[in-house]
């Protein structure tokens, strides 16, 4: 193994910054405002609005191919929409500051405008950082962009569920913070929104002042390539492919295997009495824990028969899934109290599931990045990711929603079966084609007139 260079090592902190960015809005709205609506009761099809919030980001790779094409060279191809679109959140948030969010968390139409806003910005900066990434670090060292990704997202996210909801608990405050018993939390998530706008603005000044991109002479053809007319045929031709499409599907099918149970479950539990503050102990101890899990998987990861790696992985996931299951079955009051079983309990599934998530992560972000076309720039790789996100958004509306029209074990039983269906039926097409060589994932390059 090669030795990261100090370049390399500087835009892995960079792009992890910048990837932090998009796991705020995608874990206050996928998790932390859930949590607190299912703590007061709404309902789920009102959680399931909630949840649509989150689709943009499936649906980048609409507006990717004008991203590709329209920019400032003197600014840069990417740094064009990442700076303007980082003032823009900062100002969203700062709005959300000063009228006071917390006051009107419960219009649940309004929350979810504010989420689509938001997470639209956040995908464009995605777009932008995305077409960025494929050409900021050395060619030995590509892969360390799946990893900053994964970094970053979840940071961005563990900062905007795990951190938050303890900050925000009166009872962790009164018992770690406090000199004297307060009524509410020492974060509140008004103060929260400001924490984020100013963090944007420092992120983007340093952006706007210190970072260049490489600037890359283009010939007659590169020029060709990048008008709006070939980017869409670029795309068009991507989408066309059969081992891509069958990878799309893939990539939106592969969560129903396992996420139904685990969504279903936690749903549960969190209308069933599971307190925030619990959720919180346990995703603060896990925050280290995190990180060293990452950091071993990154350490490791290698190019070349991921989708072999998957369905190894996907057997733990399925497992972890029917576990879950069975503990909520034979335990069902375990979490409803405070008591050294319950904190195991969570902390036994919260490393399991931890480990299997990122692992799966990175493991498709290492197949993401290798077999992108780098001809059509940012477009390939946010056309797989955006499939990538949608299938993710879909299984989460889904879960959410089954369990106001099917009862859990239903729910159970429907998982379990497509998840070992899927595992005997695509596991052997679906390795056959990350075997096929570089070229044939990518568009065809064709003489300029």
């Amino acid at each position: 193994m090669t030795n990261i260079s100090s370049k390399d090592k500087k835009t892995f902190i960079l792009f992890t910054l910048l990837y932090f960015v998009q796991g705020i809005p995608l874990g206050l709205w996928s998790q932390t405002l859930m949590m607190i609506l299912l703590e007061h009761g709404v309902p789920y099809t009102n959680l399931a609005m909630l949840s649509l919030a989150i689709y943009p980001f499936s649906f980048k790779m609409l507006t990717a191919p004008f991203l590709d094409v329209y920019y400032l060279k003197s600014i840069g191809k990417r740094r064009t929409y990442v700076i303007p679109i980082q003032y823009i959140m900062a100002i969203v948030y700062s709005l959300l500051y000063f009228t006071q969010i917390s006051t009107w968390i419960y219009n649940v139409e309004l929350l979810t405008l504010i989420g689509l806003i938001l997470i639209l910005l956040s995908a464009h900066q995605d777009i932008a950082v995305d077409g960025w990434v494929l050409t900021a670090f050395s060619s030995e060292h590509n892969h360390l962009g799946a990893t900053a990704q994964t970094v970053g997202q979840m940071t961005g996210g563990i900062f905007s569920t795990t951190i938050f909801l303890t900050l925000n608990s009166k009872t962790f405050c009164n018992s770690y913070i406090y000199t004297t018993p307060q009524e509410t939390g020492i974060l509140s998530l008004d103060l929260f929104c400001l924490i984020n706008a100013f963090y944007l603005i420092v992120l983007t000044i340093y952006v706007q002042l210190f970072t260049t991109e490489s600037q890359i002479q283009e010939s007659q053809e590169e020029i060709k390539q990048h008008e709006i007319q070939t980017v869409f045929r670029n795309l068009k031709e991507l989408a066309s492919k059969k081992n891509l499409q069958f990878l799309f599907l893939h990539l939106l099918l592969f969560r129903f295997c396992f996420q139904p149970i685990l969504t279903s479950t936690s749903s549960l539990l969190i209308a069933q009495g599971l307190k925030k503050e619990m959720i919180a102990y346990i995703q603060t101890i896990m925050i280290p824990i995190n990180f060293i899990l990452i950091a071993l998987i990154g350490k490791y990861s290698k190019r070349g028969n991921e989708l072999q790696k998957f369905f190894y992985y996907l057997t733990f996931r399925i497992a972890e899934a029917i576990l879950t299951y069975s503990s909520f079955k034979l335990f069902p009051d375990l979490l409803t109290h405070e008591s050294i079983y319950s904190y195991l309990y969570l902390i036994f599934f919260g490393i399991t599931s931890s480990f299997l998530s990122n692992i799966l992560f990175i493991n498709h972000g290492t197949l993401f990045n290798r077999i992108s076309d780098p001809n059509v720039g940012a477009t390939s790789l946010t056309l797989i990711n955006s499939i990538h996100n949608l299938g993710g958004a879909i299984v989460e509306s889904v879960s959410i929603l089954s369990l106001s029209l099917f009862s859990y074990d239903f729910v159970a039983l429907l998982t379990v079966c497509f998840g070992i269906s899927y595992y005997f039926i695509l596991k052997k097409p679906l390795i056959e084609i990350t075997a096929q060589n570089q070229q044939s994932w990518q568009t065809q390059k064709k003489s300029v007139d």
